[in-house]
């Protein structure tokens, strides 16, 4: 039975709503029916697969599902109420694409590809490439990353090290 499910679906067949898992829902229904009735069990319909879709980048965002207020913040400008959501950015493997869904959307609010509102608009205006944007996004999420490193408060002692 493994060998009838589609190799694209996620799901799992009981909570599934894909084409195709409806589609050997359907099939499933048919075959009992059958089998109760002492008939021949119909073949499956033949109706065209969905081909396969990669998944978009926010299935693979590391945000996808969690706190809303994190991302957008009502205290706009303070630097400590962005912090843990760049934090999240710059962990996320779809960050790139993140960003580029917000500069083409024009997003106005929020942490978009680990960037603030502020910071995207110093990418540039509409004239400068998407790609140059890109570029220059990676550049300030380096100097970040290197600012929140160097930043980590290491606790001295007063006695010398002998």
């Amino acid at each position: 039975m493994a060998t009838d499910r589609p190799d694209y679906c996620t799901g799992t067949r009981s909570t599934c709503k894909c084409t195709a898992c409806l589609a050997y829902h359907a099939h499933r229904i048919r075959a009992r029916r059958a089998r109760l009735k002492g008939i021949p069990t119909p073949p499956p319909r033949n109706e065209p697969r969905m081909p396969y879709v990669p998944a978009r980048w926010g299935d693979f965002a590391l945000c996808k599902g969690s706190d809303t207020d994190l991302f957008f913040t009502e205290n706009r400008g303070r630097y400590g109420a962005t912090e843990q959501a760049k934090r999240i950015c710059r962990q996320c493997q779809a960050v790139d694409d993140c960003l580029r869904y917000a500069i083409e959307g024009s997003e106005r609010h929020g942490v978009w590809g680990g960037l603030a509102t502020k910071q995207r608009q110093q990418l540039g205006n509409r004239t400068v490439e998407l790609e140059t944007k890109i570029l220059r996004a990676q550049a300030i999420r380096l100097r970040e990353a290197e600012n929140d490193k160097s930043s980590v408060s290491v606790k001295r002692s007063r006695r010398p090290l002998v």
